[in-house]
């Protein structure tokens, strides 16, 4: 049987904006902006977060390697979902999701708000905290 993906979406390209910032000062200096642009272009091109019926799924593509690397979860193993926002998290509108499982943890670095209250949905369900 094939599992359903119920979300899947990139970082928040918002949480990339104060590197973009960055590179749109400094372009003037030799072109040195343009670094710092493609890096915050190629991180957020990067990292995939899948939710599907049965687990959560972070995936990462290494370019330069041509590889990918998987870090999953599924939903028997959880048992901790903390959602959490810096002062400039709130000013950007993203979110920190550490899911905690018995034998690993994924961390979500940059969710958006859709992620954040499918999670906080998601905890209310299943009530894996106390």
């Amino acid at each position: 049987m094939v599992e359903k993906i119920l979300w899947k979406e990139r970082k928040c390209f918002r949480s990339f904006l104060p590197i973009v910032f960055i590179g749109i000062l400094t372009l003037w200096i030799y072109g040195i902006g343009i670094i710092f642009i493609a890096y915050a272009i190629s991180k957020w091109f990067r990292t995939t977060y899948t939710i599907t019926e049965e687990r959560i799924l972070q995936t990462i593509e290494h370019y330069a390697f041509h590889r990918k690397e998987n870090r999953e979860i599924n939903y028997d193993d959880v048992q901790d979902i903390k959602i959490s926002q810096t002062f400039f998290q709130k000013m950007l509108r993203y979110w920190r999701i550490e899911i905690i499982g018995k034998s690993k943890n994924i961390v979500l670095e940059t969710a958006n708000k859709e992620m954040a209250n499918f999670f906080i949905k998601r905890k209310e369900l299943y009530q894996f905290c106390e």
